[in-house]
């Protein structure tokens, strides 16, 4: 109970510190807003571009032909929202491409906390205390989470509401109902493990300096050197794929409310994958996905604990 309320002591003190130096909030708001706008501008682009898209100018020879296809006007209506909703879907490979931000940006953000400590006095009135090294990771890696995915959630609130507002600007009814759970299942599947990497990588690249204008570089190589490791080892296919194994199994469990329809008027559906020949994933392979990224994340832990003990021995 101690070392949990020593621990949770750090976090909060840390929770506090991300907001009051602001990097790890304001890159995680940036990251959010960029990649919702993105989203957005893709859907409400795609709407004005292609007018018959959400308005049609209705007369007796288009709904007698509606009528042939076993449609009424509301009937088809719904049928081009939902079919607008599955367009925002697809656009996946926007969006993981977009959330490659949060690797690029985070960890140069994150890098900086422990360097703080050192650089400020703080490291040498903890090392004190009887507070362990491990204690101290633990609580650092806890209260930067713990800001940035308050952040992360307060910006996926924003881009939810935004695409309600365009779905009930173009289509007088709000978000459908299979999309928001397509960005919620995406947010805790792919969005939030993402930025718990990039934090916590960010925060363990920092032990090994001792002012934050030195960890700033550092953090931003381990950023690129994330990039690249995520995309080849996490690919759904052997190519350099634009999503990972996660982003796919969400897409193709996208239950699409107008698939029914699309087969009946064009003979084929809107095909829920982004890679030509890529086989479906399975939700084993997402377990097995974030099960390498924990081990790889527990042996930088283990590196970083073992510098502070072999360097400081705190």
């Amino acid at each position: 109970m101690r070392r949990l309320s020593q621990i949770f002591a750090i976090a909060r003190t840390e929770f506090r510190f991300s907001f009051r130096r602001g990097a790890p909030v304001a890159v995680t708001a940036l990251i959010g807003l960029v990649v919702g706008a993105g989203i957005v501008l893709f859907l409400v682009s795609g709407l004005v571009d292609n007018p018959t898209f959400y308005t049609i100018s209705w007369n007796a020879e288009s709904v007698a032909k509606l009528a042939t296809l076993g449609f009424t006007v509301q009937g088809f209506n719904i049928f081009m929202k939902d079919l607008a909703a599955d367009m925002t879907a697809y656009s996946l490979s926007l969006t993981w491409t977009l959330m490659l931000l949060a690797f690029f940006l985070l960890p140069l953000s994150t890098a900086t906390s422990i360097p703080a400590d050192r650089q400020f006095g703080a490291g040498e009135l903890l090392r004190s205390t009887p507070i362990t090294g491990s204690s101290y990771l633990a609580g650092k890696i806890l209260g930067v989470l713990a800001a940035v995915l308050l952040t992360a959630s307060l910006t996926l609130m924003m881009f939810l509401v935004a695409l309600d507002v365009v779905f009930r600007h173009f289509y007088q009814a709000g978000l459908p109902g299979n999309l928001f759970e397509f960005y919620v299942e995406l947010t805790l599947l792919d969005g939030l493990p993402l930025l718990v990497w990039a934090s916590v990588i960010g925060v363990l690249t920092g032990v090994a300096f001792t002012t934050r204008r030195k960890a700033i570089l550092p953090g931003l190589v381990m950023g690129l050197l994330s990039i690249l490791f995520w995309r080849f080892a996490y690919s759904p296919v052997k190519s350099f794929s634009m999503v990972d194994l996660a982003s796919s199994y969400v897409l193709q469990n996208y239950h699409s409310a107008a698939a029914a329809i699309e087969l009946r008027l064009y003979g084929q559906a809107m095909p829920l994958t982004l890679n030509p020949g890529e086989a479906t994933v399975s939700l084993g392979q997402v377990i097995l996905m974030y099960g390498s990224a924990c081990l790889v994340l527990l042996l930088f832990a283990t590196m970083a604990r073992l510098w502070l003990k072999q360097k400081e021995n705190f």
